[in-house]
């Protein structure tokens, strides 16, 4: 009798030794992607931005609106890839935030960005700094946020222990910046006296203009042979405070004027301009909370590159978190762990899937064990090509992803089911007969009807990736997931 596609394939993976090797194959192909695929709570999501920050010194607001900020956005609006454009204008500063279009290439966004503000430079009225460029992304979002405290020490202090865990975390694969937030970082404070200035005859500008002349080291040269190349910098940087008073800035009655002469130099912190603190109790304590019942606070904030695992870098940090030193009675709190929260989304969703295929199962018993059992292994057989296929193509694991494998549970069951039912059925029609021969005929008979149903349904995902705007990203693992579920479970209905 001829056979269709469908029953060629039947017939040859029945009786085929490499059927339980695919299957060896496609388990560890799965079991590796789940390992292996980075762990995030939602999809990864492409939206360029920037901020564009020009200073207008001396200017009011409504100056500042109507010298910069209505030319910077007529500017702006040349480029065609923004899709908005939201601006403040205070005195003194414009702010414009840029957002292109979900999706665009951001190398190609801020190149275009740069190049059309750097254009119109000439626009800017007099006194108007250069505007400052600051590209945004969703990977600038911290993943871990670790907020030291302790009640028997400032916040100068807690930024000294901060910067050793900051130095112990930064050379983690996967890090990109670390921000902190709420410390004192330790400089070199100047104070002028008036009184010794008007002595000497100098005035601030003149202090401010030498003190921006030196500590530096510029380079002057290198030095290179077949392999290697040796920059030259001449100066040196200061490391003291006797070297900041001993600088030279100006002259009076013919002799130099050293900075210590007409100011008070001493070692500090930064000025306090805001607190942090930190209570304990959750959020409505913290509210609640008056100064005395809470602590001094420094927070590190650390996010990650693009792509990576965000599971895998927060359990680094954390890790490592555990070799760093720090002072008797200093407290480190985990207030954000975003790689704890991705994987407990990822794995709810990862037993509520066992779950339904423990319910079909146990429905499909109805039908006999032998029958079960092929259904039992059908399932977790697509899953893994589904998950092996994702980590191929760059996807990650996340909440829309395994939401797309739940919605098609039911639809990758159906191949398998209609399949066993018939084999059922052709065996019951001749008790005696070849059970190989009556595998290959139930295959065949209803092989062309079963394709036709799951490309049915495959199409029907189909238009979900013309979405546009930020759902078009968001929702992309449905259309993507569910039709190469579908083709694996015809495959794998037909041969295994």
């Amino acid at each position: 009798m001829q056979q269709n596609l469908a029953g060629r394939i039947a017939a040859y993976f029945l009786r085929s030794k490499l059927t339980p090797v695919l299957v060896i194959a496609i388990c560890a192909w799965g079991l590796l992607a789940i390992f292996l695929t980075p762990r995030q709570e939602n999809p990864q999501i492409t939206m360029p931005a920037a901020t564009i920050v020009t200073q207008y010194p001396g200017a009011s607001a409504a100056e500042v609106q109507k010298l910069v900020t209505e030319r910077g956005e007529r500017v702006l609006q040349e480029i065609p890839g923004i899709e908005h454009i939201y601006t403040i204008s205070n005195r003194d500063a414009s702010i414009m935030t840029v957002l292109f279009h979900v999706g665009d290439d951001p190398t190609k966004s801020f190149v275009d960005l740069y190049d059309q503000v750097f254009a119109h430079l000439d626009q800017l009225p007099p006194g108007a700094s250069q505007p400052q460029i600051t590209p945004l992304s969703v990977d600038d979002i911290p993943i871990v946020v670790l907020t030291l405290h302790g009640q028997r020490y400032d916040r100068g202090q807690l930024d000294d222990a901060a910067q050793r865990i900051i130095d112990a975390v930064r050379p983690i694969a996967g890090v990109s910046t670390i921000d902190e937030y709420g410390g004192l970082s330790r400089q070199v404070n100047v104070t002028l006296d008036p009184a010794r200035l008007a002595a000497f005859g100098l005035a601030p500008a003149t202090i401010a203009q030498a003190r921006g002349a030196t500590n530096l080291t510029r380079p002057v040269g290198s030095v290179r042979d077949a392999t290697t190349e040796l920059s030259i910098h001449a100066g040196t940087a200061y490391t003291s405070v006797d070297q900041v008073g001993a600088q030279i800035v100006g002259v009076s009655d013919g002799q130099p004027v050293a900075l210590r002469q007409v100011a008070d130099i001493a070692l500090g912190r930064q000025a306090v301009e805001s607190d942090t603190r930190f209570a304990h109790g959750g959020a409505l304590a913290a509210m609640n909370a008056s100064v005395g019942a809470s602590e001094p606070a420094v927070s590190i904030a650390i996010a990650k590159k693009a792509g990576t695992n965000a599971v895998g870098i927060a359990d680094s940090v954390l890790e490592t978190l555990k070799t760093v030193q720090l002072p008797p009675g200093v407290n480190v709190s985990v207030t954000r762990n975003y790689g704890e929260k991705a994987n407990a989304a990822v794995n709810e969703l990862i037993e509520r899937l066992m779950e339904a295929i423990v319910i079909v199962v146990l429905l499909l018993l109805t039908l006999g064990w032998r029958e079960a059992l092929v259904v039992a292994t059908a399932i977790p057989l697509t899953l893994f090509v589904t998950l092996g296929t994702g980590m191929l193509t760059g996807q990650t694991v996340n909440r829309i992803t395994l939401f797309a494998l739940i919605l098609s549970l039911g639809l990758l069951v159906d191949d398998a089911i209609v399949l066993v039912e018939n084999i059922h059925r052709h065996y019951a029609l001749d008790p005696g007969g070849s059970k190989a021969e009556a595998t290959v005929r139930a295959v065949r008979e209803i092989g062309s009807p079963t394709a036709l149903a799951t490309l049915t349904v495959m199409l029907s995902f189909l238009p979900m990736l013309f979405v546009t705007g930020m759902m078009g990203p968001y929702m992309r693992p449905i259309p993507l997931n569910v039709p190469v579920a579908m083709i694996a479970s015809l495959g794998i209905a037909f041969s295994i």
